[in-house]
């Protein structure tokens, strides 16, 4: 069930939504980190330095819904113009990563698993890579935003020494299939040392009339 969202209330509500499903504990401490860094700060005004030219006004009051995983119909024609033939490719729908739509092959240069995957292993260093637990240590309010709502997002690993000559693209697209889908992915890269790669990432509205 989609849920509205007008206020930071209404963010507060997914947050507990999110919170009573079934997580490891160290991901619930996690979440829990984001939405207090988000409260402390609020949501940015012009008076922040690094907010000064941008008016997040219509942001608090727009009335997102949140994201769900769903097998939307989505026009992939825009991945033809954006996305390099050659290159690797790590597609997600609606912040939902999407294997079908993806285009990659097991490489000894890069290892790659969908955060929704790894949250869910409880892996030891899962909570470590993903976010930090001192609601202090968060200096954006959107990032708090971002660490407390994710649901999805792409982990991707270059070894040490790798020289990887294809590009790898991570591509969020927006179907459409709500109006004003809020979306929250979090990507963890690691780059080894002395590894050589190019990362674009891109999000992108595939409607015509483009999304809010």
């Amino acid at each position: 069930m989609a849920v509205a969202s007008k206020s930071t209330l209404d963010f507060n509500q997914l947050y507990e939504g999110l919170q009573k499903g079934k997580q490891p504990q160290w991901l619930s401490d996690v979440r829990k980190a984001g939405i207090d860094g988000f409260q402390r700060l609020g949501f940015p005004t012009r008076k922040d330095e690094e907010y000064k030219y941008t008016d997040c006004k219509s942001i608090e009051s727009h009335p997102f819904v949140s994201a769900e995983r769903r097998d939307s119909e989505v026009d992939l024609s825009v991945l033809d113009w954006i996305v390099p033939k050659d290159a690797v490719r790590f597609v997600l729908v609606d912040g939902f990563f999407a294997p079908q739509h993806s285009s990659f092959e097991a490489s000894s240069g890069f290892e790659f698993q969908p955060v929704s995957d790894m949250v869910m292993q409880d892996r030891m260093e899962a909570q470590t890579l993903m976010a930090p637990l001192d609601a202090q240590a968060i200096e954006d309010p959107f990032l708090g935003l971002n660490q407390a709502l994710f649901q999805d997002g792409v982990l991707l690993r270059v070894k040490a020494g790798a020289q990887l000559h294809q590009e790898i693209h991570i591509v969020t697209l927006f179907s459409g299939a709500e109006p004003s889908v809020m979306a929250f992915p979090r990507h963890v890269v690691q780059v080894g040392e002395s590894a050589n790669v190019s990362i674009v990432q891109t999000s992108m509205c595939v409607l015509p009339q483009g999304c809010y």
